[in-house]
Parts: C-alpha cells; structure tokens; sequence
C-alpha cells in the first residue's frame, strides 16, 4: 500500500448514504440492483473471511504486538497477514538461499508473528516482497525505492523456498527447544506491482516504443515462487501480488491500470491468447488478489465515477477482474483453480478523528460494512482491512484502525466484527449482515426507546444471513445472541 496507488483529485465528492442511492437506482449502485439481489438464497451461503495488515502485529515490542494480536481475533478476524520483508531478513548473501538455517537470515520477528498468530487461532497471511541488493538488477536509478529494482525471479524462488521450508509445521523453533515453528500454508507473492511503490521499472523502452515492462517482470517472479512453495508442500495457496487501483493511461506508464496489468500477466488482449508476447509457461496461483482501495470515497463509487479509467478498480469494479477471470480460464491462458477465488486484499478508510479531512468514525464503520456487502455481492470471499489500531500521533501513517491510538474501539470495530446493511430496493425492504456465529439473527426496528424484532434469519457455517423485511422504514439492527450489530436507517 502505498500513497502513489491513489487516484487524483475526485470530480466531485457527494455525501449521499447507501440508502439514498438505491432508492433511486443510479448506475453508480448497479450491483445493488434486484438482479444482483436476485437468488439471495443460493448466494448466501457464499463465505466471507475477514483478515487485518498490519505492521503492529510485527512489532518487537511484546506487549504492543500481544494486543494487536488479541484485538485482531476479538474482532472476527480469520486472516493476520505479516510481511517477510526479504531485505530485511536477508542480512548478506546467503551461501545456501534455500536453507533457512543460513546465518545470513535472520527470521525472529517473523517467527514471533507467526507463533502469535497460530496461537489465537488466526491463519497467518506471509507476504513476500522487497528484494535485497544481490537480488535485484544491476545500476538501480537514485530515486527507486529499495528492494524493487528488478528483483531476480530466480533468488525470489530461493528466498520463497526458505521461507516455505522454515513456516511447514516441521522446522525447529529456535526459541522453544523441542518444538516446532508453526505451519504457514498462505502465502502472497509481492505487492503492488503495477506501481513504482511494488515494482521498477512499470515500462521499458524498447525497439523505439514505450511498453510495460513489469507485468513480464511479475508473471516471471509469480511462477518462481509458486514452484517453490509449491515445491515444499502442494497444499500452500499461492496469492497473487494485490494491485494498486489505480493507473495511467499513457505509453510510458508510471503506474499500470490494474485491470490492463492483469491483461498482460496473463496474455489475454482482445479475442486471442498473444502468446508471443508473452513468453514462458502460463502464469499459476490459488487466488487473485487486488487492493480495492477506495481513495477516501464512497464504497460504491467506481473506479470511473471517482476519477478513474475504465481498468482501474475499486469497490464495485471487482466483477471485472471475475470477468477477466473467466476468460483467461476459457482460453487456457492461467493455470488456477477452476473456481478462483477473488480476495480484496487491502480495504480502508481513513477517520476524522484523528486525521483532519477523513470520514467521520461513524461513516467510517457504514462504509466498511457496506463494502463488505458489495464485495460479497461479486464473489469476493476474503477481504483484508488495513489496520486494528491507529499509528502513534504525529505520524504520517494511515489512521484507518478499527481503534484509536489508545485502544479505544471505534464503531468501525463493531461493523468489522458484526457488520450490518439495510436498503430499500423497488419498494422492498432488505436486510444483509455477517453475524459473529452461526445460528439465528434477529432483526430488530427500534421503536421509542426500546427494540422490537421483526423478524429472525438463519445464518449458513459462513455466519452470512440475508432477506426481506415487512414494508415501513425505520432503523434497524441485527442481534446474535448476546451481541448487537450497529443500527441503521432506512427512509
């Protein structure tokens, strides 16, 4: 994630509620119309897990990092996603790259991680990415940043079978004696690299002409690492890299539009496989991945209405990448599971408080949940907010935490962990939420000062539940159990 994958300054900023724009039907909401909510009994049972990114669960400080770790599971979370930062693991040269035994490694911080991970219950989410300078290419430019400068697809593979090898279940935990590492079976390959933030150099001059040059580079990286975690157990899933949102649309491209960067890591261009220009085997993976990063807007503005291009890709423009998807299995042009998953890897909001100019904390948590739901609604099965906690203050860093700097919860939290939608389409009255267990949901309309149920949902093993309320507005919340989800209107 990375400043530079934000889009330029918005057209316009219109602060209208969900609820508002599906009343009237604009295209902007297109995925909330009846036929996306057409056949609410099937797609409910579709999953949604959730995950956090974010550097605290990293941190060295026991007591900080100890928190992250119990605030993340309390929140629902499934996923932690930790970084191994190669450049920094990678003290010297390794004499054996594949061993994770080398001296010139140094793994603690991300052994502690992953053992506090496993501990509560999470699925640690290993990030590889940033090269060290024996692995990238020769006569870096003075102003790219570190680690990116063509990185070797061939030491990528060595550094992932390392890494693999130390995180499969069996490899000595040097800090217990007598135990074993624990076992990391998801693994993403880079991030962003359709930026200059992921991956230098975006295009490359060649034969007189501008062409991108990193989706070549990445397609090369990506089947290197998945033959070596792959190589050391067939059971990891492989990610793909998640892609900035947004691009440019010139020949010599500083940023690639992601939808156009996809295109090309797989070679589908028009109604042909141009395996020409694309040589070497077919790109594999388990899961494509993108940052759907809404650049401060509106979860159900797209990429277009927010400034954007038509391969650029925010909240609702992941049904292309399904598109895409499809016919890059259609044409034999990837290797990847028959149904692919689609994760949105990183999601954000940023609140005011504490940085001036964010969406108010309350805003914030509608916004989450109901991104949450248009994700769902286009088959996006895991979705990764950035950030539990916000930075320290004074620092530049996103404040988009699910908790203010001092652990106080913010309602962001509560939407995370039990988010709740309610919308009015063409007269009926819709209800979709995630509750925090499976079992029954009670939809409540608030009447005085009290709550009156309306109706009770069941929730599938995914906790997801959905369905029609009797007519009449009002505001609404979802209780399981013990627990109640934030309220919301509807006119």
């Amino acid at each position: 994630m990375s400043p530079a994958s934000r889009v330029p300054p918005p057209r316009r900023s219109p602060r209208r509620t969900l609820l508002r724009l599906a009343s009237v039907g604009l295209a902007a909401v297109a995925v909330l119309s009846s036929a996306a909510l057409a056949g609410q009994a099937s797609a409910a049972k579709g999953k949604l897990e959730l995950g956090i990114l974010d550097e605290t669960l990293e941190s060295n400080d026991s007591q900080t990092r100890t928190l992250a770790f119990d605030r993340t599971a309390a929140g629902g979370a499934n996923i932690a996603v930790l970084y191994a930062d190669w450049r920094g693991i990678a003290q010297s040269t390794p004499e054996n790259p594949t061993d994770p035994s080398d001296p010139a490694y140094a793994w603690g911080q991300l052994d502690r991680a992953v053992v506090d991970a496993t501990a509560r219950g999470l699925r640690a989410m290993v990030v590889l990415y940033r090269a060290p300078d024996y692995a990238e290419g020769a006569h870096p430019p003075a102003n790219v940043s570190e680690g990116t400068w063509r990185p070797s697809p061939a030491k990528l593979g060595e550094f992932a079978t390392a890494t693999a090898t130390r995180y499969s279940g069996s490899f000595p935990n040097p800090a217990t004696p007598g135990t074993s590492l624990p076992r990391v079976a998801l693994w993403q390959v880079w991030a962003e690299p359709n930026i200059p933030r992921g991956l230098w150099p975006q295009s490359e001059r060649r034969k007189g002409e501008w062409r991108h040059a990193s989706p070549t580079r990445y397609r090369r990286m990506l089947d290197a690492a998945y033959k070596a975690i792959k190589g050391v157990s067939r059971s990891n899933t492989v990610i793909t890299a998640g892609t900035a949102p947004f691009g440019d649309y010139v020949r010599r491209a500083k940023r690639i539009p992601p939808l156009r960067f996809w295109r090309e890591v797989f070679c589908v261009r028009g109604k042909k496989l141009h395996k020409a220009r694309c040589p070497g085997p077919r790109p594999r993976f388990d899961v494509l991945a993108h940052n759907t990063l809404p650049a401060q807007r509106e979860p159900w503005a797209d990429a277009m209405e927010i400034g954007g291009g038509p391969d650029d890709l925010t909240v609702p423009d992941m049904k292309k990448l399904q598109r895409l998807l499809r016919k890059a299995r259609a044409r034999k042009a990837i290797r990847s599971p028959r149904r692919t998953p689609l994760w949105a890897t990183e999601l954000l909001w940023v609140s005011d408080p504490p940085t001036r100019g964010g969406v108010s904390p309350g805003l914030q948590a509608d916004y989450l949940a109901d991104a949450l739901y248009l994700l769902w609604r286009q088959r996006v099965s895991t979705v990764i907010w950035v950030k539990i906690v916000d930075p320290a203050r004074g620092s530049r860093d996103f404040a988009s935490g699910l908790h203010f700097n001092d652990w106080t919860a913010k309602p962001a939290f509560t939407a995370f962990r039990f988010p709740f939608v309610a919308l009015r389409e063409r007269g009926k009255l819709k209800v979709w939420g995630k509750a925090p267990a499976p079992g029954t949901v009670e939809i409540q309309r608030q009447d005085g000062g009290g709550w009156t149920t309306v109706t009770s949902l069941s929730t599938g093993a995914s906790n997801i539940f959905t369905g029609n309320l009797p007519p009449g507005g009002g505001t609404f919340r979802a209780v399981s159990g013990a627990e109640a989800s934030l309220s919301r209107s509807v006119g």
